[in-house]
């Protein structure tokens, strides 16, 4: 089944979404404040898709890994890289 899921990055209660605790693939967008996929500039051009980064869940769940990812990119927490 390829259903997509949207869910905020930086909600606090990202725990608590209905699949937050299931594995499987899952992509980061940039997201404009409208709701909308941000165009991103890349070498090759524009990319109206936003995708920041494309992972899988398998070893952990959906809500780990998107909370790694989270770390690496807000300040508050030490974190040196994402792996895939």
């Amino acid at each position: 089944m390829n259903k997509d899921i949207y869910m905020n990055l930086f909600d606090e209660n990202l725990e608590n979404e209905p699949n937050a605790a299931k594995n499987g693939v899952y992509t980061i967008r940039a997201i404009n404040p409208d709701g909308t996929t941000r165009t991103l500039s890349r070498v090759a051009g524009k990319d109206s898709d936003g995708i920041l980064y494309i992972g899988e869940a398998s070893d952990r769940t959906l809500f780990e890994r998107v909370c790694d990812f989270r770390k690496t990119i807000l300040r508050k927490y030490k974190s040196e890289n994402h792996s895939g």
